[in-house]
């Protein structure tokens, strides 16, 4: 039996703080609201252990245009199958419609990307099947500002928005500042969308307990690493500077791996 719906206040975590040169750019966001689903994280055991759900759909929407990335997609699936236990086999639908389409530059609120899921999601846990849901976008978040742009966001237990406009903005402009040392553009994505996950499945005290302390006193449910993907500048921080320094991570770290098998995953 799953989880009741989350009794906590929606959680939301915006982190906007980040400069690259001209543009600011924030790698991704965090938001939670208040949904029969819950909050990211809430239903991050069922997600990574076999107890309530056996076999896992992960059903990929996206507007014309916002295709995901094959290396995001990969990668994606490489980490499910890696820490996720479900023996029932992991199935990824992509795409199995397209979001209605607002087209490039468009601001998506989150209301209107819940009220796009509802209209146009095929699949819902059900017996012993989970459930992970992700829906990409042209155009940015209406939580975007002149301090930082939204790249992706968990917004529900089970739901990773992706939106692609503003991917596109850090990779043209990672390019053109570093053409020799700039990941490819899936690369970057793959980054982005990992994180999503990690957040889903509760990780850095976010949903599923600690085994080491590993989080970031500054900077809440998110690793204290900058090896780990679910380090905080992946979230908030200048993508530049993550690729000029140490190399942008990509994998979940030794803690968050612990973090997972204590939680019921591989």
């Amino acid at each position: 039996m799953g989880l009741p719906p989350s009794s906590r206040l929606p959680r939301v975590t915006r982190s906007l703080i980040a400069a690259i040169l001209v543009l600011p750019v924030a790698f991704s966001g965090c938001f939670g609201i208040g949904e029969t689903e819950g909050g990211p994280g809430d239903w991050g055991r069922e997600f990574l252990s076999d107890s309530d759900y056996t076999r896992l759909i992960v059903e990929i929407d996206h507007e014309q245009g916002a295709a995901p990335a094959d290396e995001a997609l990969a990668g994606l699936r490489t980490n499910i199958e890696s820490f996720l236990r479900k023996p029932g086999g992991v199935e990824i639908r992509t795409p199995t419609s397209e979001v209605p389409n607002k087209g490039q530059g468009a601001k998506w609120s989150f209301a209107q990307i819940r009220s796009a899921e509802d209209s146009i999601r095929d699949e819902t846990k059900d017996g012993k099947t989970a459930v992970l849901y992700i829906m990409y976008v042209n155009g940015g978040s209406s939580e975007d500002s002149d301090s930082g742009r939204v790249l992706g966001a968990a917004y529900s237990g089970s739901s990773i928005v992706m939106f692609k406009d503003n991917i596109r903005s850090v990779q043209n402009q990672c390019f053109n500042l570093l053409p020799l040392g700039c990941p490819s553009p899936g690369t970057i994505e793959k980054a982005v969308l990992i994180h999503e996950l990690g957040h889903i499945l509760g990780l850095v005290n976010n949903g599923i307990p600690m085994v080491e302390p590993h989080e970031d006193p500054d900077h809440s449910h998110h690793s204290d690493n900058p090896d780990s993907v679910m380090y905080w500048k992946v979230d908030t921080g200048s993508v530049i500077d993550l690729i000029r320094g140490r190399g942008l991570p990509t994998e979940f770290d030794a803690n968050d791996k612990a973090d997972m098998r204590a939680a019921g995953g591989k």
